[in-house]
């Protein structure tokens, strides 16, 4: 079954030593390890920075193409699971590095002692986006394959993903008018029932294509009623970054 679900960021500069200046990523990395998939038999990792959508083969990458030196990560893998959802969702098996959705996660310290397989949906911004309505259809069905994969296995979901990135001037995308309240919005409703976040995530996606779109929308279909057990929200360089975790 799934029971639980998280969200994480995953922006390489929150990583330990890359900004030491920035108190917030000190937090925000305590709080991605603090949480607890002991009772899971595999934690899925749901990214929006692959090159295809598809199902990693194996959870492990680098971040060579940040320019950030030799920091690589990999992660035990469960091939069961793996085949189970690239079957159930119809994506191919991605043989190659996972993307960095996937990667700085693990760097952070997120189910180190857990079987990992690391999913990409299609990408929601950049030269490669896809439209909106193509990114919520793949989350939809990726939510009833891992329905279907959570019959034999106990899965975790975690959804790598941030609210806004135009929170203020500095952030990637500028500060995008309306983004601060839609960010506020979505925080709030995933602070209740994560389902009710829905409407303000399409609104966010339409405002500034946000990356975190599909994997938080997935996370909304996994998690409708659950119980919020923890949600840490940082604006750091103009990005709502996320850290929260639910139970059914």
């Amino acid at each position: 079954m799934i029971g639980r679900s998280a969200v994480v960021p995953h922006a390489p500069a929150l990583l330990a030593g890359v900004r030491p200046d920035i108190l917030q990523t000190h937090s925000l990395r305590r709080a991605v390890g603090a949480l607890e998939f002991a009772d899971a038999d595999c934690v899925v990792i749901v990214s929006s920075h692959g090159t295809w959508a598809g199902v990693y083969e194996r959870p492990q990458g680098s971040l060579d193409d940040f320019g950030m030196g030799p920091i690589a990560v990999t992660a035990r893998g469960d091939d069961e699971i793996a085949r189970d959802l690239k079957r159930a969702w119809g994506r191919p098996l991605l043989d190659g590095p996972a993307d960095f959705g996937v990667c700085v996660p693990l760097l952070l310290g997120l189910a180190r002692d857990r079987p990992v397989v690391g999913v990409a949906l299609p990408e929601a911004t950049g030269p490669g986006a896809h439209p909106l309505d193509e990114v919520l259809g793949a989350s939809e069905e990726l939510a009833g394959a891992l329905e279907l994969a959570g019959r034999t296995k106990d899965i975790a979901v975690v959804a790598s993903a941030h609210s806004s990135a135009g929170l203020s001037p500095r952030a990637p995308l500028t500060e995008v008018p309306g983004a601060a309240e839609l960010h506020s919005e979505v925080t709030r409703a995933l602070a209740g029932d994560p389902f009710q976040a829905r409407t303000a995530l399409m609104e966010l996606g339409r405002a500034e294509g946000a990356c975190g779109v599909g994997p938080l929308s997935l996370l909304t279909q996994l998690c409708r009623g659950w119980s919020c057990l923890s949600l840490r929200s940082e604006s750091v360089f103009g990005v709502g970054y996320l850290v929260g975790e639910w139970a059914a």
